[in-house]
């Protein structure tokens, strides 16, 4: 009685490439932080009405493009009265979110148009990182598989598939600017703010990959 033979596999190795792709993310809005000493002491969103020096900057806000709800009311802190007629003043937190950031020129000249304002901060939203994150692995893989083939011809042997596949996507920390406190001048187009009104992120993938191959041919 005849028996099969059993298959005999060609020999086989494994190569490994590593490829790293980046992807650069422009911020797309951005969160004014700004600090207004006001003269008078007036409690919740009603300030945003009736204390004159967060009123003038709502004002000067809207004018600049934002919308009611993009001016939002964070902290009122009560300052001791100091004058003879005792009157307390107060400092109010606000945060003006610019959602289009052709609009943020006119946003910081209206925070700058007042003495009273202090411009604490600016912290940068961007697209969706999932979305980039996804095609960053897309692109990575593809250069990989390049990357692989191109070495397997330089050696003379045939990618036979993928043993293992490594992906490594580091988390994406935010990266507001840092705090930073300014002298407001009367005129907005002298004021040197000492930061950037632009800023972007990278987003980086490192793929790993080891290949079967064995001898072409």
């Amino acid at each position: 009685m005849d028996s099969a033979e059993p298959a005999v596999e060609p020999p086989s190795g494994l190569i490994a490439v590593d490829v790293t792709r980046t992807i650069t993310q422009q911020a797309d809005r951005a969160d004014l932080l700004v600090t207004v000493s006001g003269s008078s002491l007036v409690t919740g969103r009603a300030a945003l009405r009736q204390a004159r020096e967060v009123a003038e900057l709502v004002q000067a806000a809207r004018a600049a493009g934002l919308d009611d709800e993009d001016v939002e009311l964070l902290q009122v802190h009560a300052q001791p009265a100091g004058s003879r007629l005792g009157r307390a003043s107060a400092t109010y937190q606000l945060r003006l979110r610019c959602r289009d950031l052709d609009r943020l020129p006119d946003v910081l000249g209206a925070v700058t148009a007042q003495r009273t304002n202090r411009l604490d901060q600016i912290e940068w939203g961007y697209p969706d990182a999932e979305e980039a994150r996804d095609e960053a692995i897309r692109e990575a893989v593809g250069l990989l598989r390049r990357r692989a083939a191109v070495t397997a011809e330089a050696m003379g042997v045939t990618v036979l598939g993928v043993h293992v596949l490594r992906v490594h996507t580091p988390d994406l920390p935010g990266q507001p600017i840092p705090r930073t406190r300014m002298a407001m001048a009367s005129q907005p187009e002298s004021v040197d703010l000492g930061m950037d009104i632009t800023n972007s992120r990278t987003l980086s993938v490192t793929v790993s990959g080891e290949l079967r191959v064995a001898p072409a041919g």
